[in-house]
């Protein structure tokens, strides 16, 4: 190939490299795209605690063009859009995993939450009344017992019923009691959420006879020749009971109210007191119960009271109702016979006899 015929070939590749250049350049830049960044999604924290029935809100950032799914525990939800709440039930107690799966032209990207889902919270009392836990009252007297709550969540619906010494009495907000013999009465309200949480709230009602003075004498309007009216005289208080006397069901009943009362404030001294706790290794036990339940609350149903001579056998339940270490609500109940004796310091649980 001679000269001539050589520049003629470089100048014909020189004009197809430009042709090319400006055909590149005449092209529509490409945009360069880039997986979507969740650094902006809400909540900031990864780590989320809430109580059933309360509401989160989980949140992606403003984008376009996206593809955004929801999953709950790695199972994908109805949810498409940028925003998706969670309103956990009864049911989801314990820790899930809430993630975020958005795609894009570049690829995907995840961004995931750990949630603790806690029990429901108790229904909030707005009025228990009258405040005093412990009442003094005339029999016939009535008594108006008031608990007014609210509920601890949006959409949840509370329901009080009512028991006097454990029978029911009642539901709402409001109980009268007049009490008509003399003893003691025990009133309990007991608030239940929809969503599983409770409030209770009692009240010990001592209901004492009416004491009347003596008159004092008097000679008005009598003739003056009869002598004036002896003074009236009130009979001496009635020694008080000893050891062997014979026991009565109220005074059963008391004992049981008693024995309810100190399992409710876990008080082991006085269950060591009325003859329930007898060693200290029971001791030992009832302080760990106590310290391994939450919110206990204890009833007491009295079934039976036989005669034994100066003892009485008692057969009653008594009724458990607890939170257990997982956050549960437990109801557990217990059949117990025991014999009771009158001793120096009162009524308590002893040995059975032969």
């Amino acid at each position: 190939m001679g000269a001539p015929e050589r520049a003629t070939l470089r100048v014909s590749l020189t004009s197809l490299l430009l042709a090319a250049l400006v055909a590149v350049a005449l092209l529509p830049a490409r945009v360069h795209a880039e997986a979507p960044s969740l650094a902006d999604a809400s909540p900031r924290a990864r780590k989320v605690r809430l109580h059933v029935g309360e509401r989160q809100r989980f949140a992606a950032p403003p984008m376009g063009g996206q593809c955004c799914t929801w999953q709950l525990d790695g199972h994908t939800t109805p949810a498409r859009a940028l925003g998706w709440d969670f309103v956990p039930t009864s049911a989801q107690v314990g820790t899930h995993r809430v993630t975020l799966r958005i795609e894009g032209r570049a690829g995907a990207t995840e961004r995931w939450w750990a949630v603790r889902v806690e029990p429901p919270r108790p229904p909030a009392v707005v009025v228990a009344s009258p405040a005093a836990p412990a009442l003094e009252v005339a029999p016939d007297e009535t008594v108006e017992l008031v608990l007014r709550t609210r509920p601890s969540a949006g959409g949840e619906t509370v329901r009080t019923s009512w028991t006097v010494n454990g029978v029911p009495a009642g539901e709402g907000e409001t109980l009268r009691v007049a009490a008509s013999r003399v003893g003691r009465v025990r009133a309990r309200a007991l608030a239940i959420g929809s969503l599983g949480s409770a409030t209770a709230r009692e009240w010990e009602i001592d209901v004492r006879p009416t004491v009347i003075a003596a008159a004092p004498p008097t000679t008005a309007g009598l003739p003056p020749t009869l002598p004036p009216s002896p003074p009236t005289t009130v009979p001496p208080p009635p020694p008080p009971l000893r050891a062997g006397a014979e026991i009565t069901n109220p005074e059963v009943e008391a004992l049981l109210q008693r024995y309810a009362l100190a399992w409710r404030r876990h008080d082991v001294d006085e269950l060591r007191g009325m003859g329930q706790v007898a060693s200290e290794a029971q001791a030992r036990a009832l302080r760990h119960y106590f310290a391994t339940v939450r919110d206990l609350d204890v009833e007491v149903q009295l079934l039976e009271v036989r005669s034994r001579g100066h003892h009485r056998r008692v057969r009653f339940i008594r009724r458990d109702r607890f939170r257990d270490p997982r956050g549960r609500v437990v109801t557990r109940e217990t059949p117990i016979e025991k014999e009771v004796a009158r001793t120096a310091s009162g009524l308590r649980f002893v040995r059975p006899g032969p």
